[in-house]
């Protein structure tokens, strides 16, 4: 299949997130929130560096998992889309009972602009290897096919990790910048 066919596919799961994410009470994510809360914490002692490090490894780390995991009737990267789009509606929302949709702009847009688009091409990427090797193990004539696709979508995943790095030093230096014109 076409990649570009993966990269509508993963961008309308992750769409299919975001609108789930409109309809799912916020007491859904409540668990995961009070993990933030204390992730907040531990990341406010820690230096610009020390932030971007962070968050780059734990953005790296879910991308790794998402394809290496994808083969696994691809709902890795099928659950990380709809459950990171839900997720940024879902904090969207309690972001703007308590501050203004400035805020929560600032919050997201300066290293969401690269991250977002990385995150739907990794995954993409994930599941077109991940559909590659099932359909690999379930017709034999398409065996010959899983190490040339496993090698193209390396590329695509290794173009996506490379945006990482500016998204999250935007995230890491830049964003707290545009957040405080808002506090």
């Amino acid at each position: 299949m076409n990649f570009r066919v993966w990269l509508y596919i993963a961008a309308g799961l992750f769409a299919a997130g975001l609108l789930l994410g409109t309809v799912l009470p916020a007491d859904a994510v409540a668990e995961e929130l009070t993990v933030f809360d204390n992730l907040a914490e531990e990341v406010s002692s820690m230096s610009g560096i020390e932030i971007f490090f962070f968050i780059l490894i734990r953005n790296v780390t879910a991308f790794l998992t998402a394809f290496f995991f994808s083969p696994l009737l691809l709902l890795v990267p099928i659950g990380s889309l709809l459950l990171n789009g839900a997720f940024i509606t879902i904090v969207s929302r309690l972001v703007l009972e308590e501050r203004s949709i400035g805020f929560l702009i600032a919050g997201i847009m300066p290293h969401g602009i690269i991250e977002i688009p990385a995150f739907i091409f990794a995954l993409a990427a994930s599941l077109s290897f991940g559909f590659a090797v099932l359909r690999g193990l379930f017709k034999s004539g398409y065996r010959d096919r899983v190490a040339p696709e496993l090698k193209a979508n390396l590329r695509r995943l290794g173009l996506a990790l490379l945006l990482l790095i500016p998204a999250a030093l935007i995230e890491s230096f830049i964003t707290p910048v545009f957040i405080g014109f808002f506090n």
